[in-house]
């Protein structure tokens, strides 16, 4: 987890040190300029349906870089971390199983996951809407830990996988600094794959850009 933490902050921090140093300008062809228009961090908690175990509770580091495509809305790099995890107990009566008796089956999930190719675009709101839809899509690197208890034969492994984002989402803005997020967010990949309801705070760093 400490490494995926690390990660994170080497990803998005110097990102957007350098956006915010640099005014990050460019211009696209029929959008025209693109600008630095701030960065933020925060966490969201969430609450997570995994396939194949049971419901799981989620909680992140999440950041946002800003990019205003002025009339056009935005872009934003969405780096996150974070982790959840989950169990589950079976009773299965008695069943013969290896020499044994074998009453019970204990499971335990984790997962962490590491998103640092998430980008969304926020589509174009009026300045005093409060709402910012958006949506967007990414890639994952997951790492899955699983432990099973079958009578006196534990079972665990670790794997370390890929998996492909989609989310969409709004942030709720209080002050131009503090905003509420809320957000669906699919993840399939060769671990588990997860569906997830999110809410959280982000909170604006560094100066802010029209």
């Amino acid at each position: 987890m400490e490494r995926a933490v690390l990660a994170f902050v080497l990803a998005a921090v110097p990102a957007g040190l350098f956006a915010q140093d640099s005014g990050a300008v460019a211009t696209v062809p029929g959008v025209g300029a693109i600008r630095y228009a701030g960065a933020a961090v925060g966490f969201q908690i969430a609450f997570d349906v995994v396939e194949p175990a049971d419901g799981a509770f989620d909680a992140a580091a999440v950041g946002d870089i800003t990019f205003s495509l002025g009339r056009y809305g935005a872009l934003c790099y969405k780096p996150s971390v974070g982790v959840w995890f989950t169990g589950s107990h079976m009773e299965m009566g008695n069943w013969y199983y290896m020499g044994q008796w074998v009453t019970s089956r204990e499971s335990k999930f984790t997962e962490v996951h590491v998103n640092l190719a998430d980008i969304a675009y926020y589509f174009p709101v009026p300045e005093r809407v409060v709402v910012r839809p958006y949506s967007g899509m990414g890639l994952s690197l997951t790492i899955d830990h699983f432990w099973y208890e079958f009578g006196e034969w534990p079972d665990r492994d670790t794997e370390v996988n890929a998996g492909f984002n989609v989310m969409a989402g709004a942030d709720f803005r209080f002050t131009p600094r503090l905003a509420a997020l809320c957000e669906i967010r699919g993840k399939v990949s060769h671990g588990w794959n997860v569906f997830k309801l999110a809410a959280g705070m982000k909170f604006a760093v560094g100066a802010q850009r029209p």
